[in-house]
């Protein structure tokens, strides 16, 4: 947080930089002092786990927020936005027997699988998507967008593993409940992403062209989408 001090003529300058709140109570008559207080918000997570007998702490940085507990209740998926992670919003899997959190990736998470192996998560490091993380090994998926330009803070899986659910936004602004197939697909794609910083002062500029294309492989659910093809711009 800053204080800065503006002139009658509109020229600022700071006065006073530091971690956490700044809040200003008071200024002298003179215009030479400045009373103020700074705090510090933080976020945490306490468990109480079907194998303890007492409440644990589960908080992991500063801002710890909850997504969802596993079924059997030993695994907390959660995610940190505070300074501890330089407010880059981080997602994380923890065991409740208080054992190290795992680090799973950058998003927003959503909901953890019912095996436990995957976290469903909004990514939006150039461009919001929707992406699979492992909680143990394996790669990354990105779920194909479709005529999505918003993704909700809301999600879910079904019982067998093979859809998820999530709100979402479509260009006409309308906002719906949307399934969608995770059984197997294959998506090819190109992105091009420019940033500028301090275009001009105190203007970035960031933008991103993504084009994919994405094939149904298999969908138990759904099977006249098996080869369908699924271009996205």
């Amino acid at each position: 947080s800053a204080l800065y001090a503006v002139t009658l003529t509109g020229l600022e300058r700071p006065v006073f930089t530091s971690p956490g709140t700044i809040k200003l109570h008071d200024i002298s008559a003179d215009g030479q002092r400045v009373l103020l207080t700074r705090g510090t918000t933080r976020g945490g997570i306490v468990a109480f786990s079907p194998t303890s007998s007492r409440e644990r702490e589960l908080s992991w940085f500063d801002y710890s927020t909850v997504a969802d507990l596993s079924a059997d209740g030993k695994t907390l998926l959660f995610y940190e936005w505070g300074e501890g992670v330089a407010a880059k919003p981080t997602v994380f899997a923890r065991s409740t027997d208080g054992a190290d959190a795992v680090t799973l990736g950058e998003g927003r998470p959503l909901a953890l699988s019912p095996d436990g192996q995957w976290a469903l998560a909004i990514q939006d490091e150039t461009a919001t998507r929707l992406a699979l993380l492992p909680t143990r090994t394996g790669d990354v998926r990105t779920l194909p967008k479709g005529p999505i330009v918003e993704y909700l803070d809301w999600g879910a899986w079904s019982p067998d593993r093979r859809n998820v659910y999530f709100g979402g936004r479509d260009a006409s602004d309308v906002r719906r409940t949307y399934v969608q197939n995770i059984d197997r697909t294959r998506a090819r794609g190109v992105e091009v992403a420019v940033v500028r910083n301090d275009l001009i002062p105190r203007v970035d500029l960031s933008g991103s062209v993504t084009y994919a294309d994405a094939t149904t492989r298999a969908d138990p659910g759904l099977p006249a989408a098996v080869g369908k093809l699924i271009p996205e711009v």
